[in-house]
Parts: structure tokens; sequence; C-alpha cells
């Protein structure tokens, strides 16, 4: 059973990619900016990037081209799912996509925090494609996790992204908790990151004691 899920996670992976290349080189043909998180960035950074599984690909863009967006994908063979003005959930070759004109938030502080993704500030590009720098794809992270636990449960795969962004790139957990200070998220922050560190050995200096009952 186990090399049967394998091989699908493994072929899973090629058809996704083969159609996040086609999405990405669409869009950049385009001219159209497109800011990419999660999954489609965070497993190449994973030891054995096929494994890192993802139901879809979350992309942000600017509110300018949300229609001019849809209409090109539309016309290089996307079928579009749903559009809530917002939200465009968009099909290709049975790949989903979820791209949006605004940067998902859990709060007053996180939403002004992220007003402007494409802020170099926050995010470097490769063309028209975008990518938050590591910290602030942890910031990122985290509070999506914060958001899945409130809203229901969050899996592992969410804490291994965590762990893999901490071991791949040098980010500064005091500057990191800083952040989520002013985002007031502090003690949530070191909760997971503590959970990370008692499931998965995750190195990083924090003295933080949660209350395992």
């Amino acid at each position: 059973y186990f090399n049967q899920f394998l091989g699908k996670t493994l072929q899973s992976y090629d058809e996704k990619l083969e159609a996040y290349n086609f999405f990405v080189k669409t869009l950049s043909e385009n001219g159209i900016k497109h800011l990419i998180v999660k999954g489609a960035v965070l497993r190449d950074i994973y030891p054995v990037k096929e494994i890192r599984a993802s139901g879809d690909t979350d992309v942000v863009i600017q509110k300018q081209d949300y229609e001019k967006c849809k209409e090109i994908l539309l016309s290089n063979g996307f079928t579009l799912s749903q559009d809530t003005g917002e939200e465009l959930d968009m099909y290709y070759n049975g790949q989903y996509f979820e791209i949006n004109n605004t940067f998902e938030y859990i709060n007053d502080e996180t939403k002004r925090f992220f007003e402007n993704p494409f802020d170099e500030r926050l995010s470097y590009c490769e063309g028209c494609t975008y990518y938050l720098y590591p910290i602030y794809h942890l910031v990122y992270v985290l509070y999506h996790i914060l958001k899945h636990i409130k809203n229901g449960g969050a899996g592992v795969r969410m804490l291994l992204d965590i762990c893999v962004l901490f071991n791949n790139y040098s980010i500064d957990v005091n500057e990191f908790l800083k952040i989520m200070t002013s985002l007031n998220l502090e003690k949530s922050s070191k909760t997971i990151i503590s959970i990370c560190k008692k499931l998965f050995k995750l190195d990083v200096e924090l003295e933080y004691a949660i209350n395992e009952d």
C-alpha cells in the first residue's frame, strides 16, 4: 500500500509541476505580477520535494490585474470553478489554482502588514513571479496554521513547513518573534514553535514551556 501511495504522490507531483510551470509562463508572458506562497514554493526546500504534497497552488495577484488574469487564463485552457470578485478558483489539467487579489490575514494587524505583499521590503521577484522573503513566509505560514486551528485543526504537514523554513534559512528567531509580537501573535507563535521542537527536534533557541495537558 505504501509503494502504491508513493507512486501516486510522485505522479501527482509531476502533473502539478507541469501545470504550475504553464501557469507561471502564461502570466509572465502577459506581464501579470503573481506571488506564489506555501506548497508550490516550500516543496523546493524539502529534502525530497516530490513528497511535499499539496491540494492546490496558492497565488496572490494585484487587484488591477484580476479581470485580465481571469481572461488570459481562460483563453489558455484553464477552467473557472468560482469567481467571488476577490478569488478565482481555476483548474488546468485537473490541477487546482486558488488566485486571490488580497493577501490572507487573521487579524487587523496581519491585514495591514501584508497590505502590499509585492512591496520590495516583503518580497523579491524573478521576472513577474514574486516570493516572500523567508522570514515573512514563516510569518504567513505560522498564522495560516493558527487560522486552521481556529477553524477546526491543522495537520502535521503544516508544522513540517515551519521546520524546513528554519532549517534551510538563517532566520533569526528573536527577530521573527518581534514581528509576531507586533501582530499580536507572540504567545501562539511560541506555542507552535515549541510543538515543532518537541515533535521534530527543531533546533531553535526558544525558552517557552507548553502545558501538555
